[in-house]
């Protein structure tokens, strides 16, 4: 094959039903050729291998990379292991993608932004990719933007650690301003078994920010808006298991709807998630990454931001209070 050689690390639950599809799509392109598949568990390993056709099982990463010359490494494993990972790609000066977010603390995340410098790397944002999201930015080019609201609401989500999940809109509402948080308030509260959250700030360039974060409600739904001074758009993500799947995005402008797209419109199908989600096009950015054909829009330093408001949040959690709030401070 004359695909770029990759190496996969990681053949867990979510690697399987989200990953391993963009990586057949990718592999029948020719775009890649995996060369090793490792994980702990090798007879998962093994059976992810065979979907790729790869032959190369391994459970000991440090000797994948040692044995092949891959030009990329994939990390799709939990944050609490994946800072591991990351520090092995650098030993090894290989390029990596890693799914978010990439590790627990900011500290940590700080340390390894400034490691990595240099070396070319992709942070698995998947919403930063989606086609959804990726055409709302055109539409707002060049448009005075007021305010980017978030509404993330899930249905029956009893998890007790939820900053994990909470990380895609407080990243989403950043990448689609263009902008990071510069000041603003946290709030937890209690209420349906779970903890809520309420976010709210500004930009530098004083675009407001509202993230409404609720896990347990009646409908699970995920949708932004951006509202400017000439235009307006209304993203409804279609991420698995959200009561409007597959979603769309639509442009308002003069008080009425303008332009409106769906699954259809960008030639992908209504049940493919890992298309609409942006999973696959993180790869083949990954990819057009490793070839020098494009830069990264979702490195550990510019998701630095994203990282310092999850940490807060899980500490927010992990406190056990029913009410609490924080100022942020990047």
């Amino acid at each position: 094959m004359s695909g770029l050689k990759i190496c996969i690390v990681g053949t867990g639950h979510w690697s399987r039903a989200m990953h391993l599809p963009a990586f057949k799509c990718m592999l029948n392109e020719e775009r890649i050729d995996v060369v090793g598949v490792c994980d702990l568990q090798e007879a998962q390993a093994q059976e992810y291998a065979k979907e790729l056709n790869c032959e190369n099982i391994y459970t000991d990463v440090n000797k994948m990379l040692g044995e092949k010359k891959a030009e990329g490494l994939v990390i799709l494993v939990p944050p609490g292991v994946s800072h591991q990972l990351i520090e092995t790609a650098l030993e090894y000066k290989i390029p990596f993608m890693c799914e978010k977010p990439p590790v627990k603390e900011s500290a940590l995340h700080k340390k390894l932004a400034l490691k990595a410098n240099g070396l070319k790397h992709l942070i698995a944002y998947n919403r930063r990719f989606s086609p959804y999201i990726q055409q709302a930015r055109k539409w707002m080019e060049g448009v005075e933007l007021l305010s980017v609201t978030a509404q993330f609401s899930r249905f029956k989500r009893m998890d007790e650690e939820f900053s994990s999940t909470a990380v895609h809109p407080i990243d989403t509402t950043q990448f689609l301003s263009g902008e990071e948080f510069e000041k603003g308030k946290m709030e937890l509260i209690r209420k349906g078994g779970v903890a809520n959250f309420y976010i709210n700030g500004w930009s530098k360039s004083n675009i407001r920010f509202d993230i409404l974060i609720t896990p347990n409600t009646g409908s699970a739904e995920e949708k932004y808006v951006l509202k400017g001074t000439d235009k307006s758009v209304l993203i409804s993500f279609p991420q698995v298991g959200m009561y409007d799947t597959p979603g769309f995005v639509e442009l308002h402008e003069n008080n009425q709807v303008t332009q409106h797209k769906s699954a259809v419109d960008f030639g992908i199908d209504e049940d493919d998630s890992s298309g609409l989600g942006g999973i696959l096009n993180e790869h083949k950015a990954f990819v057009e990454l490793l070839k020098g054909d494009s830069l990264s829009s979702s490195t550990l330093d510019n998701t630095y931001a994203t990282q310092v408001i999850r940490e807060d949040l899980y500490k927010m959690i992990m406190s056990g209070h029913d009410y609490c709030s924080k100022e942020i401070q990047i």
